[in-house]
């Protein structure tokens, strides 16, 4: 599951920000995986 998750967004942010992506991919992740 995290694995997965994390690839998804992974994905999605890199297309969407390039550069900026991996902090707001490790962030997301955070975020997600403490609300859960």
């Amino acid at each position: 599951m995290f694995s997965d998750l994390t690839k998804m967004v992974t994905m999605q942010n890199l297309f969407h920000d390039g550069g900026f992506s991996y902090t707001g991919v490790t962030q997301g992740v955070i975020d997600r995986m403490a609300s859960e």
